[in-house]
């Protein structure tokens, strides 16, 4: 595989300089003074201060340091496994106490094939102390292979990632015995997180996203279609700081092992709000037990903040093994509203609540639900918070189909509203339908 050796238009348009060379022209550059360079795998990197280094070592990759903006334009970088120098075949680290952006055009292909222990390899690592930054344009094309596509890292500042164009990562290389913490799709920690994902293509021996603030700020992870198909979860964001997290979910999620959204937070103060619609379904690829389809946590008592699910993309098919199709717990005073639109099926349980006295808990369920146990399950007898539970019109909800004893909608007070059909047992058994 060819090496990806730097060159720099001003100096030798004709060239190929080591990288030492190239260290030393942009030295020698005015501060803030924007320099180009050119892998030879191609395309054209322009950045604004800092120093730009081949990381070859001997196989590839390209690291710059103490810089602000950057562009990639066309780029392809490449790297044979090897088993020294940084762990991403992409690397940008902001000056110290500072931010950094990265924007890239047209189509740029960077394929990470390292093996230097802990952490795990990586396509493209953006880091710095302020705000960090990606933009994928609009009509451009982003394509990452590595243990981990995307690494975005702000010790203070706020980690975002703007995609307008295509975002594809296949993470499924497992180089130096990768984990499950640190490898995937994305891993992006910041004092709060915005991943505006827009259209994705990912796959992943792990999970697809995963979000772990460093501060208080509020979480946001949004797509507008694609698939994320992932061994673990599909989107992770974890927690224990304060602030509100929002999904906005329209990509269709396929995973046999993990929750495929869940959202937990210990913090003091800060809300939950998952959204799907659209083609973002969820489903079992495999046939694989699954925790939750989507789960959402409240853990902290003292938390004010409410927990919102709507869904109106389906969840669940012949496939699905999920253990919850639908389960929200609220340990704080917020309550807990879950609103669906669209079929719900689970061989175990559907809508799983939980929440303590003082806030307004509601589930609305507006789509045909088929489970082989309950079918809405207001879960655990130590919380006190009572749930209306409503039915729509024309909405058939069905529980126990694996004959196991179950009652279709297991409540402990509070009232339920059927407008529906509520069944029990498999077609055409007896059963008990509601428990209240």
């Amino acid at each position: 595989m060819t090496v990806p050796i730097l060159r720099t238009p001003r100096r030798a348009r004709n060239l190929l300089l080591a990288s030492t060379a190239l260290v030393a022209a942009a030295a020698a550059m005015p501060a803030h003074a924007q320099s180009t360079a050119s892998p030879r795998q191609g395309g054209t990197i322009t950045y604004t201060g800092g120093a730009i280094t081949d990381t070859t070592n001997p196989n590839g990759g390209v690291l710059i340091t103490d810089t602000g903006n950057v562009l990639l334009d066309g780029v392809t970088i490449a790297t044979d496994t090897r088993t020294t120098g940084s762990v991403a075949a992409y690397e940008q680290r902001a000056a110290a106490g500072a931010g950094t952006s990265l924007t890239l055009r047209g189509t740029n292909a960077i394929d990470g094939r390292i093996d230097v222990g802990n952490p795990d390899a990586q396509a493209l690592a953006v880091s710095g102390d302020g705000n960090v930054r990606v933009t994928i344009e609009s009509g451009s094309r982003t394509s990452l292979t590595s243990e981990l596509g995307i690494y975005l890292s702000s010790q203070t500042g706020q980690a975002s990632l703007i995609n307008n164009g295509l975002l594809n990562i296949d993470s499924t290389l497992n180089l130096s015995g990768a984990s499950g913490a640190t490898a995937g799709g994305i891993l992006a920690k910041g004092a709060g997180v915005d991943l505006q994902l827009g259209m994705v293509d990912m796959t992943s021996a792990y999970s697809s996203v995963l979000v772990r603030p460093t501060g208080a700020g509020d979480v946001n992870v949004t797509t507008t279609g694609g698939t994320m198909v992932n061994g673990g979860t599909g989107i992770s964001i974890n927690t224990t700081y304060s602030g509100n997290i929002t999904v906005d979910n329209r990509a269709a999620i396929l995973g046999p092992l993990g929750n495929s959204i869940t959202a937990t937070t210990s913090g003091a103060s800060g809300s939950i709000a998952i959204r799907t619609s659209g083609t973002g379904t969820i489903d079992n690829e495999y046939g694989l037990s699954i925790p939750s389809a989507v789960r959402a946590s409240i853990t902290n008592a003292a938390n004010t903040g409410s927990i919102s699910i709507d869904i109106s993309a389906a969840i669940g098919s012949t496939n699905n093994e999920h253990g919850y199709a639908i389960n929200a717990t609220n340990q704080g005073s917020g309550g807990v509203r879950i609103a669906t639109s669209a079929a719900i099926s689970s061989i175990y349980r559907g809508i799983a609540f939980n929440a303590q006295s003082g806030g307004v808990n509601t589930v609305q369920i507006g789509g045909d639900v088929t489970t082989g146990w309950h079918a809405a399950y207001n879960a655990d007898g130590s919380y006190t918070g009572l749930f209306d539970i409503s039915v729509a019109s024309g909405v058939a909800v069905r529980g126990n189909t694996r004959q196991a004893g179950y009652g279709t909608i297991l409540m402990r007070g509070g009232t339920l509203d059927n407008a529906g059909t509520i069944s029990n047992g498999a077609e055409g058994a007896p059963g008990n339908g509601a428990t209240i």
